[in-house]
């Protein structure tokens, strides 16, 4: 499975577990709501909450994903 599709799989299950995405440059971006969540080919949009803008992603600059606790 390659990591785009393992992240549709995560953005889809169900409970949803937030999960970090590892870039290349070593930042991280955190996934803690699908719906905040744009999934393309060749990119992924993530928006933080409460804000208009987002931040892009292209996938092959991608390394990891990581998945963290749910919140209790």
């Amino acid at each position: 499975m390659n990591l785009r599709d393992e992240i549709k799989d995560r953005l889809a299950a169900d409970p949803f577990t937030p999960f970090a995405l590892v870039m290349s440059s070593g930042e991280r971006y955190t996934v803690k709501n699908p719906d905040l969540v744009a999934l393309g080919e060749l990119t992924i949009w993530i928006y933080p909450p409460s804000s208009d803008r987002g931040n892009l992603l292209h996938l092959r600059q991608l390394t990891a994903l990581e998945l963290l606790e749910a919140a209790a």
